[in-house]
């Protein structure tokens, strides 16, 4: 059986939600580190693990802005009707 458009986009939607949950499981284990680092600070550490966080957060944001656009065109795709059973 070939996949129609509408299994081919929710394929993609699947893999685009598994990028997006391990962004955040990213950002909540850099933050886990910077609370560790409380006890023993390392300036040079926190220095860059701010950058990490920082830059990660930013395209954990734009993650979720592509996943919730992609959702809406999936569901737009759905109810179309073009899904061939």
């Amino acid at each position: 059986m070939e996949d129609t458009r509408l299994d081919i986009m929710e394929h993609v939607l699947r893999k685009m939600q598994d990028v997006q949950h391990s962004q955040q499981a990213l950002v909540e284990k850099i933050a886990s580190i910077q609370v560790e680092l409380f006890d023993h600070p390392d300036k040079d550490l926190e220095t860059f693990l701010e950058r990490i966080l920082s830059t990660t957060s930013q395209g954990a944001d734009l993650m979720n802005e592509a996943v919730e656009k992609f959702e809406m065109k999936v569901n737009a795709e759905e109810q179309g009707g073009n899904r061939a059973e």
